[in-house]
């Protein structure tokens, strides 16, 4: 199995996941009272349905080009996986990332419809209490830190190669 195979299986397994994520929104938005008004209501379900569905359907029917795209020299021939670590490294930088946008993805739509519903209602910002805006600021860094990891893996990559090529200084 190459690395693309692996990634493919991978995206496609996310794509699932979002899924099934979008549809435990439905149920969690439906039974929740907020004081929103009905068409504001309808249009953040909406959005948080359609947007995950929107992703997961390209995801699972672009999931090669997809990995050309995340994978440096992928659009060469697939590569088998050998005994070098740095294709796997590369696999689990994504995956990783993938796993990460896909737990915030919730928290983000969760986030977005209560600043909504807080600027809506005239509450403001100063009714939402500092744990939740410490949950938010979480949730942003967790967003970025899922960003580094699907597109910035390079520079990690070479901080491991280079922990790994250090030599180790006796005190």
């Amino acid at each position: 199995m190459s690395r693309e195979d692996i990634l493919t299986v991978a995206l496609r397994l996310f794509a699932i996941y979002l899924v099934i994520g979008a549809l435990q929104l439905v149920g969690q938005a439906s039974a929740t009272d907020i004081n929103l008004p009905t068409s504001s209501l309808i249009a953040a379900i909406v959005l948080s349905i359609i947007f995950p569905l929107l992703i997961a359907a390209l995801l699972w029917l672009l999931p090669l080009h997809i990995a050309a795209i995340l994978l440096p020299g992928a659009n060469e021939r697939p590569t088998a996986l050998s005994t070098n670590t740095v294709p796997a490294l590369e696999i689990g930088c994504i995956l990783i990332g993938l796993w990460l946008l896909a737990s915030s993805l919730s928290d983000t739509t969760y986030w977005i419809v209560t600043l909504i519903a807080a600027l809506n209602n005239e509450w403001g910002l100063q009714v939402i209490p500092m744990q939740d805006l410490a949950s938010m600021a979480a949730t942003l860094v967790q967003l970025a830190l899922s960003a580094w990891l699907l597109l910035g893996y390079r520079g990690i990559l070479r901080f491991v190669r280079h922990l790994r090529s250090r030599e180790i200084s006796q005190p």
